[in-house]
């Protein structure tokens, strides 16, 4: 999957690393999507955004130092998870809408 940061100087932040393990880890390897790491002003919240083709976006809002912050790799695994786990329950009940 696709990880994009906007502004891109996210990309190199304290955590991004954990942060792009973390999404490997969680997501499975055939999906077919992109996660947005958006974060337009140091006053403002992050943004996860996961986009994929065909649904709606998901978002999550993480607070707006969670990619320079000292948290527990855990914690960053627990609110990635809440993403994915959206999506996996909006494929679910696409699938008995159909």
């Amino acid at each position: 999957m696709n990880i994009r940061f906007n502004p891109p100087q996210l990309e190199v932040a304290r955590r991004s690393e954990s942060l792009r393990r973390v999404v490997e880890e969680l997501v499975p390897p055939d999906f077919q999507g992109e996660l947005r790491v958006l974060h337009p002003f140091p006053h403002e919240p992050v943004r996860l955004v996961l986009i994929t083709s065909g649904t709606q976006p998901l978002s999550l809002e993480v607070p707006g130092n969670w990619l320079y912050a000292d948290l527990p790799e855990e914690e960053m695994r627990n609110q990635v998870a809440q993403l994915t786990s959206r999506l996996a329950s909006g494929a679910r009940r696409n699938r008995c809408a159909a």
